[in-house]
């Protein structure tokens, strides 16, 4: 599990600590991903606000998907422009 779900989830570091009952310092030393054996914890105070985080994740898959295909996208535009730009040079 992202860090980012779990703390958009609780609106904090210091709240997602206070609801799994470690202190902040262990919340913040964790990085980008919550550790495997914190998990279950945080997934348990999570489902005790009732399926806010069903949605939240599944907001976060849409999240990625769109910046995903935005990253593609922008790739496909550039090679585009590259394209452009050798044309005109050889011109």
């Amino acid at each position: 599990m992202k860090m980012e779900i779990a703390v958009d989830f609780f609106g904090s570091k210091a709240e997602l600590a206070r609801a799994i009952g470690v202190k902040p310092v262990t919340v913040v030393s964790w990085g980008d991903v919550v550790p495997y054996l914190r998990r279950g914890q945080v997934r348990a105070a999570m489902k005790e606000h009732a399926g806010e985080f069903d949605e939240l994740e599944a907001l976060h898959r849409v999240r990625g998907n769109i910046e995903r295909e935005a990253a593609r996208k922008l790739k496909a535009v550039d090679r585009m422009i590259s394209f452009i730009k050798e044309g005109q040079e050889n011109e």
